[in-house]
Protein backbone atom coordinates (compact mmCIF):
# COMPACT_ATOMS: atom_id res chain seq x y z
CA UNK A 1 0.00 0.00 0.00
CA UNK A 2 2.90 2.27 0.88
CA UNK A 3 4.40 1.50 -2.39
CA UNK A 4 1.03 2.50 -4.51
CA UNK A 5 0.99 5.85 -2.75
CA UNK A 6 5.08 6.72 -3.87
CA UNK A 7 4.14 5.92 -6.78
CA UNK A 8 1.24 7.91 -6.97
CA UNK A 9 3.04 11.13 -5.83
CA UNK A 10 5.73 10.05 -7.69
CA UNK A 11 3.51 10.18 -10.78
CA UNK A 12 1.78 13.46 -9.70
CA UNK A 13 5.27 15.27 -9.75
CA UNK A 14 6.58 14.37 -12.24
CA UNK A 15 3.42 15.00 -14.63
CA UNK A 16 3.42 18.39 -13.03
CA UNK A 17 6.67 19.14 -14.34
CA UNK A 18 6.10 18.43 -17.81
CA UNK A 19 3.02 20.51 -17.42
CA UNK A 20 4.49 23.57 -16.28
CA UNK A 21 7.98 22.87 -18.46
CA UNK A 22 7.65 26.27 -20.97
CA UNK A 23 10.00 27.56 -23.69
CA UNK A 24 11.75 30.60 -22.24
CA UNK A 25 10.54 34.17 -24.13
CA UNK A 26 13.20 35.85 -26.32
CA UNK A 27 13.28 39.03 -27.20
CA UNK A 28 13.24 37.70 -30.89
CA UNK A 29 9.91 35.90 -30.17
CA UNK A 30 8.47 38.94 -29.40
CA UNK A 31 9.77 41.78 -31.78
CA UNK A 32 11.81 39.95 -34.16
CA UNK A 33 9.66 36.97 -35.06
CA UNK A 34 6.31 38.29 -33.73
CA UNK A 35 5.48 34.89 -32.29
CA UNK A 36 2.86 36.19 -30.18
CA UNK A 37 0.80 38.89 -32.46
CA UNK A 38 -2.81 38.22 -33.11
CA UNK A 39 -3.44 36.87 -36.77
CA UNK A 40 -6.61 38.97 -37.91
CA UNK A 41 -8.42 39.51 -40.87
CA UNK A 42 -9.33 43.07 -41.07
CA UNK A 43 -12.75 44.31 -41.46
CA UNK A 44 -14.03 41.01 -40.81
CA UNK A 45 -17.82 41.24 -40.04
CA UNK A 46 -20.03 38.11 -39.03
CA UNK A 47 -22.90 38.10 -40.80
CA UNK A 48 -26.49 37.43 -38.77
CA UNK A 49 -26.90 34.11 -40.53
CA UNK A 50 -23.98 32.36 -38.29
CA UNK A 51 -23.22 30.81 -41.95
CA UNK A 52 -20.89 33.71 -43.42
CA UNK A 53 -18.56 36.54 -43.19
CA UNK A 54 -17.51 39.99 -45.24
CA UNK A 55 -14.32 41.51 -45.75
CA UNK A 56 -13.78 44.34 -47.53
CA UNK A 57 -11.27 43.86 -50.74
CA UNK A 58 -10.19 46.53 -52.97
CA UNK A 59 -13.65 48.57 -52.76
CA UNK A 60 -15.94 45.14 -52.73
CA UNK A 61 -17.77 43.77 -49.90
CA UNK A 62 -17.11 40.20 -50.64
CA UNK A 63 -19.10 37.44 -48.26
CA UNK A 64 -17.27 34.47 -47.63
CA UNK A 65 -18.59 30.75 -46.34
CA UNK A 66 -17.55 30.33 -42.65
CA UNK A 67 -16.75 26.83 -42.44
CA UNK A 68 -15.08 26.52 -46.13
CA UNK A 69 -13.58 30.11 -46.18
CA UNK A 70 -14.60 29.86 -49.96
CA UNK A 71 -16.09 33.40 -51.69
CA UNK A 72 -19.76 32.52 -51.98
CA UNK A 73 -20.69 36.30 -53.68
CA UNK A 74 -20.02 40.03 -53.76
CA UNK A 75 -22.52 42.22 -51.97
CA UNK A 76 -21.15 45.69 -52.63
CA UNK A 77 -18.66 46.73 -55.84
CA UNK A 78 -17.75 50.14 -55.86
CA UNK A 79 -16.70 49.94 -59.47
CA UNK A 80 -20.59 48.75 -60.88
CA UNK A 81 -21.79 51.72 -58.85
CA UNK A 82 -23.84 54.04 -61.84
CA UNK A 83 -26.30 55.67 -60.17
CA UNK A 84 -24.12 58.17 -57.48
CA UNK A 85 -22.24 60.42 -59.21
CA UNK A 86 -21.16 61.98 -55.85
CA UNK A 87 -19.14 58.39 -54.93
CA UNK A 88 -15.70 58.53 -55.57
CA UNK A 89 -15.58 54.97 -56.25
CA UNK A 90 -13.45 54.20 -52.81
CA UNK A 91 -14.79 52.13 -50.11
CA UNK A 92 -12.80 52.90 -46.26
CA UNK A 93 -15.44 50.98 -44.44
CA UNK A 94 -18.74 49.31 -43.99
CA UNK A 95 -21.90 48.70 -41.13
CA UNK A 96 -25.14 46.75 -42.03
CA UNK A 97 -28.11 47.52 -41.14
CA UNK A 98 -30.00 45.04 -38.61
CA UNK A 99 -31.56 42.83 -41.19
CA UNK A 100 -28.71 43.17 -43.28
CA UNK A 101 -30.75 44.23 -46.34
CA UNK A 102 -28.73 47.87 -46.71
CA UNK A 103 -25.29 48.82 -46.19
CA UNK A 104 -23.81 51.84 -45.16
CA UNK A 105 -20.66 52.80 -47.14
CA UNK A 106 -18.32 55.34 -45.78
CA UNK A 107 -15.20 57.14 -47.69
CA UNK A 108 -13.57 60.28 -47.85
CA UNK A 109 -12.23 59.77 -44.53
CA UNK A 110 -10.44 62.76 -42.91
CA UNK A 111 -9.32 62.58 -39.75
CA UNK A 112 -9.76 64.60 -36.78
CA UNK A 113 -8.20 63.58 -33.95
CA UNK A 114 -6.28 60.29 -32.55
CA UNK A 115 -9.81 57.90 -33.07
CA UNK A 116 -12.32 60.47 -34.61
CA UNK A 117 -12.59 61.20 -37.90
CA UNK A 118 -15.72 62.50 -40.64
CA UNK A 119 -16.30 60.89 -44.03
CA UNK A 120 -19.01 60.80 -46.74
CA UNK A 121 -21.40 58.20 -46.30
CA UNK A 122 -23.40 55.92 -48.42
CA UNK A 123 -26.64 53.70 -48.22
CA UNK A 124 -26.78 50.89 -50.55
CA UNK A 125 -29.88 49.54 -50.91
CA UNK A 126 -29.16 45.46 -52.05
CA UNK A 127 -32.85 45.10 -52.71
CA UNK A 128 -33.50 47.87 -55.00
CA UNK A 129 -29.50 47.95 -56.12
CA UNK A 130 -29.17 51.94 -55.59
CA UNK A 131 -26.90 54.35 -53.52
CA UNK A 132 -28.07 57.21 -51.67
CA UNK A 133 -26.35 59.84 -50.76
CA UNK A 134 -26.77 60.24 -46.73
CA UNK A 135 -26.07 63.97 -46.75
CA UNK A 136 -24.22 66.52 -49.29
CA UNK A 137 -24.03 69.42 -47.10
CA UNK A 138 -20.95 68.27 -45.71
CA UNK A 139 -19.02 65.29 -44.27
CA UNK A 140 -20.31 63.84 -41.47
CA UNK A 141 -19.78 61.31 -37.94
CA UNK A 142 -21.22 58.76 -36.06
CA UNK A 143 -23.88 57.74 -38.67
CA UNK A 144 -25.65 54.34 -38.22
CA UNK A 145 -28.89 52.69 -39.06
CA UNK A 146 -32.38 53.42 -36.97
CA UNK A 147 -33.16 49.40 -35.99
CA UNK A 148 -35.72 49.65 -39.19
CA UNK A 149 -33.07 51.03 -41.54
CA UNK A 150 -34.84 53.46 -42.57
CA UNK A 151 -33.23 56.11 -41.49
CA UNK A 152 -29.96 56.92 -40.94
CA UNK A 153 -28.82 59.18 -37.94
CA UNK A 154 -25.18 61.27 -37.91
CA UNK A 155 -23.47 64.35 -36.34
CA UNK A 156 -22.41 67.30 -38.68
CA UNK A 157 -20.37 70.60 -37.17
CA UNK A 158 -21.67 69.28 -33.18
CA UNK A 159 -25.07 68.88 -34.55
CA UNK A 160 -27.55 65.97 -35.07
CA UNK A 161 -29.24 65.41 -37.87
CA UNK A 162 -31.40 62.18 -39.24
CA UNK A 163 -32.15 61.58 -43.08
CA UNK A 164 -35.17 59.64 -43.61
CA UNK A 165 -34.27 57.60 -46.43
CA UNK A 166 -38.19 57.11 -47.92
CA UNK A 167 -38.65 60.41 -48.22
CA UNK A 168 -34.88 61.99 -48.79
CA UNK A 169 -35.60 64.73 -46.28
CA UNK A 170 -32.53 65.90 -44.10
CA UNK A 171 -33.94 66.95 -40.56
CA UNK A 172 -31.77 68.69 -37.79
CA UNK A 173 -32.43 67.65 -34.55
Amino acid sequence: MLFVRCLFIFCTITSCDLLFAQKEITVKDIWQDYTFYEKLLPNFKVQNDGKHYTVLDWNKIKQYDLTTGTATKVLFDASAVKNNSDFNGRVDDYTFSEREKKILIKTETEQIFRRSSKANFYVWDSKKETLTTVSSAGKQRYAAFSPSAEMVAFVRQNDLFFKDLKTGKEIRV
